[in-house]
């Protein structure tokens, strides 16, 4: 928040840096749209944004857009759906795994967008195509099968127990966790009960 952006996003909101922000999704929610501006462009990838978020992006005018009315996906097969107002482009899948990065991706290509940045349809499939974040379900090692992510939050949990939900078993699933001391392990790792033996 440190300087004016073009273009905000928020992709989701929920709860982490609770010391910071708030112990709640609507005391997070207003903290985050805190980067909107008046007359700007504003995005929101959650698919139930906080009313606080909502209220904040109407009080200082700015153009919120959200996805699912605004903009937004539709997956078939191993290609998806793109559309924003009356537009559609079918692209290739992200590379990296997971429901949650064909929201990233459709909210950054709608920001793309609002911001009148042409940016060539294939480089557009060559990013999605290869674009990787280290420790984001980092394969590490193919057998035994190592997986590394960051997740930190009950949030980013929750999409971590997905992604292993959709790898094949062929054993026990052992995990090692390490989280600082300003975050609820507890209810972050609730998600992986399921998809976690050890």
């Amino acid at each position: 928040n440190a300087y004016d952006a073009d273009v905000a996003i928020v992709t989701t909101v929920d709860l982490d840096h609770t010391g910071w922000l708030g112990n709640s999704r609507e005391a997070i929610g207003f903290e985050k749209a805190g980067i909107f501006r008046a007359g700007k462009p504003a995005f929101c990838a959650d698919p139930e944004p906080p009313r606080s978020l909502l209220e904040y992006a109407q009080t200082i005018g700015a153009g919120l857009c959200l996805i699912g009315r605004d903009f937004g996906y539709a997956l078939a097969d191993n290609e998806w759906r793109w559309w924003s107002g009356g537009q559609q482009f079918v692209l290739p899948a992200p590379a990296m795994p997971g429901k949650a990065q064909y929201r990233n991706a459709a909210v950054a290509l709608a920001a793309l967008q609002a911001a009148g940045l042409t940016v060539p349809d294939e480089a557009i499939a060559q990013g999605l195509r290869e674009t990787r974040l280290p420790g984001r379900f980092q394969i590490v090692r193919e057998s035994p099968l190592i997986v590394v992510d960051v997740a930190h939050n009950p949030q980013a949990v929750r999409v971590l127990a997905e992604n292993l939900a959709h790898l094949p078993k062929t054993g026990r699933t052992h995990a090692i966790v390490g989280m600082l001391a300003d975050k609820d392990a507890g209810a972050a790792l609730v998600a992986l009960k399921n998809e976690v033996d050890v």
